[in-house]
């Protein structure tokens, strides 16, 4: 029955009004899929979003990997670990204790909380800057977004952070008196107007690539080094700061308007940093580009284009020659200074190395310096991964009170921090930021390493860069992924399961290094050079790896097994292991960068990509070291290496695949941005014409376009035989094409769907789940559909795609939602998710809620799937490991607090069916009702046939009770006389129940 009813003509106001309650429970929120894309992956379409992804996770999350879809660095990044790139000058807050470090490739500033005595804490940042997270690399110029952080200055007055962001032509200046918050925004920005404009400027306000930044308190003076501009820009900031404002004085130049290069006294070329003297009132020009450090003593007051005092690295004003010696500098980039016992350190960029100059004695023009850091003494310069080594060397901070150096270094990603105390030349660092060595996932601050230089902390185990060529190969029948990790010079294997699916995300053997943490280059029988593809023959199980910077192919011989840097059996192109001279020759190569293995015709096919031709050589009578090719393509004869754009030529190819089937040889022809195919029906012969071209209406055009038919630099290159279906990598359009040829093939057609991209016209990078970057490596798995991609734009990653060519409808399935129990805003709720799988999957479940909602708890057993397991949660995700799952999955049991304020929020998912879940969050869920109703409410009230509940049916019969006051001489009698209960029946169509109150007449 109705809780209660209301009758027309029988009403009356209830005293204080009648409150009912309706819990809302059990709300299901439909799945929306992502944007552009199908959540039914298992039919391909324009746009479409990786299933997942190989070298991006949250190092946030220490039991799994999470896969990342918003970064795509190299060596996992960025990250909190690690740092990439360049930074002209540091900063130190030893008031606040506060080191600053940008990070420049990451387009951040790393903030690291110190002691009070300013020594480091441990060895991660606790902030960042210019970015939300330690895991994003957004590159939008906005109030709290940096295109590129290069250096940084801090005023300890008024606490207060200068950064120099260079790609966006300014100065992001931030107000840390309130404290730091991750991503937060700036308060001013000079160079520009505002915080979104980035063009470079010769102006009195503008900046040209602003690098190093210098901070004088005492006269509230901000020295920019304004690098392409050739001066420095000095602004007086005693009378506050706005957006945009003017400098007071400029140095190296005339005027605001010209930016000349010149060897002179007052001239400069490529200003790079600055470094301040307080205490002597002098400031320190790195002029790198004249390979010298110019000197100006501003005692006697500062003047537009004011001759320097003195000059480092040149023994006068009018040379610039650079020198690697005791008095020579070869493009110094930056400088810190040691107040207190005079010393001036100099970052000796292409010398690797740090000179000391001793001041105490005071300066002379071309003096020499009095210590070496990097190297053992003033005449070499070699670059060196060592706990003493440098390479390339740009910026630093001191610490005065320590007597530590903190010294950045662009070539091994890292500060390297000496004790100068009693400093020698060459001597050790003490400590290292930036490089940790650990052979399980996350890696541990504590372990640090001294002989590692990749970005971000690389390389390493579960990290890839993978440069500008990365290509790959798959064995189906052992079971192993070859992905061709070129910027470490080496290629990493991954375990497949049964089904050639991965079993996890981390490598289980490598070559061309000895381990996982080195990257080396070598021209030796087991080292590599930049490797860029490989190719596998499972006949006879051998692997073969282009090394086009030995201008060489490797074939490993795995059918013994694999072992970490295990020496090659066999090369090609070279006549040795330890040769790797390009050659124009039967038997040589140059920079061969793609590689096929023809197992049908037993044939391995080389894009020679700087002899302009294709290399086939037949080892169906087995391989020998430096052995002949059999035919060449692009080229009449072996001997000639001419680039053309004809039916013939070639110009820098990239990548082949050979269809077996319709015998056809594809060959991506880079710079004339198409790509040729060859009937092979007839057989091979050298030189021979191709039958068609795709990307261009002809064989004489090579313009590249952004159009359904045409291409901008294509690549990677691979065939799927059962649907006939062509993939192509298009590198400068950032999208994959795909091509159906089972209708034939065509001159100039277009191709049949795209991928990274939205439309056949857009090719903007992206660093997304659906979007891509410099698309380069293609591989496809035909069993399970799968296509991996590598990309140059996002180096640190190989995305998964389903490209299965089934029928079926993209649009959202019914069966796919989420079930929350709450929805008013501050609320705990229960969530759950259900979803179908079109794919066997073996991986993790990552659930990921926007900020505002806090989980408190992960799923439960008892309420998921049996498929699924090892259930973990932090604050904004929910975590299971999916094993052998397929089908109808759920994901319960979870327990969220929504977020305070309402609104509609976003709860996006990793699956093979990614999306996301669309909740409203209220201001209240609960109903509150007040209105007239009848007279009297009819309970069902009665004996209890037992004493223990009101449980079973009422033995008496049903009275009716005014409103008011219950009294006990309406219920006839209880079930017995020794308890003194009322039992009482009401029904309601409320999901969340009804609930009775009986107050005793004797409690007032």
């Amino acid at each position: 029955m109705s809780f209660f009813s209301l009758k027309s003509g029988q009403k009356r106001k209830i005293s204080g009004s009648l409150a009912v309650l309706l819990l809302l429970n059990g709300f299901f929120v439909a799945l929306s899929p992502l944007p552009v894309a199908p959540t039914a992956q298992a039919i391909i379409a324009n746009s479409m979003p990786a299933i997942d992804v190989v070298g991006q996770y949250d190092t946030a999350i220490a039991d799994r990997f999470v896969p990342v879809f918003i970064k795509g660095g190299a060596n996992n990044g960025p990250n909190s670990f690690g740092m990439a790139g360049a930074s002209y000058s540091l900063a130190m807050d030893t008031v606040r204790h506060r080191l600053f470090v940008p990070d420049s490739n990451n387009r951040r500033v790393l903030v690291y909380n110190l002691q009070n005595d300013n020594t480091l804490v441990d060895r991660l940042p606790d902030f960042v800057l210019g970015q939300t997270g330690f895991e994003t690399s957004a590159s939008s110029a906005s109030q709290s977004i940096l295109m590129s952080a290069s250096g940084t200055a801090y005023d300890s007055t008024n606490d207060r952070l200068f950064v120099t962001d260079t790609s966006a032509n300014r100065v992001m200046i931030y107000d840390l008196a309130g404290g730091i918050t991750n991503g937060m925004s700036a308060s001013y920005v000079l160079g520009q107007a505002n915080f979104t404009a980035t063009a470079s400027a010769t102006t009195q306000a503008g900046l040209f690539i602003p690098d190093g930044i210098a901070y004088d308190g005492v006269n509230q003076r901000l020295f920019v080094a304004d690098a392409v501009n050739r001066r420095v820009l000095v602004y007086n900031l005693s009378s506050g700061i706005t957006n945009g404002m003017n400098a007071a004085n400029v140095l190296g130049q005339t005027s605001f308007t010209v930016r000349v290069a010149a060897a002179t006294q007052t001239g400069m070329s490529s200003v790079f940093g600055v470094a301040y003297d307080g205490v002597n009132q002098r400031l320190f020009a790195i002029d790198g580009g004249n390979n010298r450090v110019k000197v100006y003593e501003l005692a006697g007051g500062l003047t537009d284009n004011m001759n320097a005092s003195y000059v480092l690295g040149q023994a006068n004003f009018t040379s610039n020659a650079a020198a690697t010696t005791q008095a020579g500098l070869r493009l110094p980039l930056g400088a810190a200074i040691d107040t207190s016992g005079q010393r001036l350190f100099v970052a000796d960029f292409s010398n690797n190395r740090t000179v000391v100059f001793n001041l105490s004695g005071g300066i002379t023009n071309g003096m020499s310096a009095s210590n070496v850091l990097g190297q053992a003494n003033f005449t070499t310069s070699t670059a060196a991964t060592t706990q003493g080594g440098q390479s390339l060397p740009t910026g630093a901070i001191y610490d005065a009170a320590n007597q530590l150096l903190y010294a950045k270094e662009t070539g091994n990603n890292r500060i390297l921090v000496f004790d100068t105390a009693a400093i020698s030349d060459g001597e050790n660092a003490v400590n290292v930021i930036g490089q940790f060595q650990n052979p399980t996932w996350p890696p541990n601050p504590m372990s640090i390493s001294f002989t590692q230089g990749g970005a971000n902390s690389g390389p390493s185990p579960w990290g890839i860069s993978t440069g500008t060529t990365p290509g790959m190969a798959m064995d189906t029948v052992g079971h192993r992924l070859f992905i061709s990790d070129s910027a470490n010079n080496r290629v990493l294997v991954f375990d497949l399961n049964s089904s050639n699916i991965l079993v996890d995300k981390t490598p289980d053997y490598v070559l061309g290094q000895p381990d996982f943490f080195s990257s080396t280059a070598a021209t030796t029988q087991s080292g590599l050079w930049g490797p860029s593809d490989a190719a596998f023959d499972a006949a006879s199980r051998r692997l073969f790896v282009s090394d086009p910077l030995n201008s060489r192919v490797m074939a490993f011989d795995l059918a013994g097994g694999i072992t970490n840097g295990m020496s090659a059996s066999y090369v090609l192109g070279q006549v040795n292991f330890t040769s790797g001279t390009g050659a124009a020759t039967q038997a040589g190569l140059n920079s061969p960068y793609g590689i096929y293995y023809d197992n049908s015709n037993r044939r391995l096919i080389a894009s020679d990509y700087s002899n302009n031709r294709v290399m086939v050589f037949d080892l169906s009578a087995g391989i020998a070291t430096g052995m002949n090719a059999s035919f060449v393509l692009g080229q009449a004869n072996f001997t000639s290496s001419s680039s053309a754009v004809t039916q013939t030529g070639l110009n820098h190819p990239g990548n082949t695949v050979y269809d077996d089937v319709n015998r056809r040889l594809f060959v991506s022809d880079v710079f004339n941005n198409r790509l040729m195919v060859y009937d092979l029906t007839g057989g091979l012969s050298n030189g021979m014409a191709a039958s068609y071209v795709l990307g261009q209406a002809n064989f004489t055009s090579s313009a590249g376009v952004v159009t359904q038919a045409g291409l901008n630099t294509p690549w990677g290159v691979d065939y799927d035989a059962a649907s006939q279906r062509l993939f192509l990598a298009d590198a400068l359009n950032n999208r994959h094409l795909v091509y159906s040829l089972s209708g034939g093939i065509s001159n100039g057609m277009n191709a049949s769907m795209v991928i990274g991209q939205s439309n056949f016209t857009s090719s903007t990078s992206a660093t997304t789940q659906s979007g891509t970057g410099g698309n380069i490596g293609t591989l496809l798995d035909p069993v399970n559909q799968r296509l991996y991609i590598a990309e140059t734009n996002n180096g640190g990653r190989i995305m998964i795609f389903d490209v299965s060519a089934v029928t079926g409808t993209t649009s959202s399935t019914l069966t796919n939602k989420a079930t929350v129990s709450r929805l008013a805003a501050g609320a705990s709720s229960t969530f759950s998710l259900s979803f179908t799988l079109t794919h066997n999957l073996s991986s993790v479940l990552t659930v990921t809620f926007p900020a505002g909602f806090t989980v408190t708890s992960a799923a439960a057993t008892a309420d998921s799937s049996s498929c699924l397991s090892n259930f973990t949660y932090d604050s904004l995700h929910l975590y299971a490991q999916k094993t052998n799952c397929a089908g109808p999955i759920t994901l319960g049991g979870a327990t969220v607090t929504n977020p305070s304020t309402p609104g509609s929020y976003k709860i996006f998912y990793v699956n093979d069916d990614p999306g996301f879940i669309s909740i409203s969050v209220t201001a209240d869920d609960q109903i509150t009702v007040a209105a007239n109703v009848d007279p009297s409410l009819t309970f069902n009230v009665g004996t209890q046939a037992a004493a223990s509940a009101c449980s079973g049916s009422f033995a008496g019969n049903g009275g009716t009770m005014a409103l008011g006051v219950l009294s006990p001489s309406a219920v006839t009698s209880s079930d017995a006389a020794t308890v003194d209960h009322l039992c009482t029946r009401v029904s309601t169509n409320a999901t969340g129940g009804a609930t009775v109150t009986v107050k005793s007449l004797n409690a007032g």
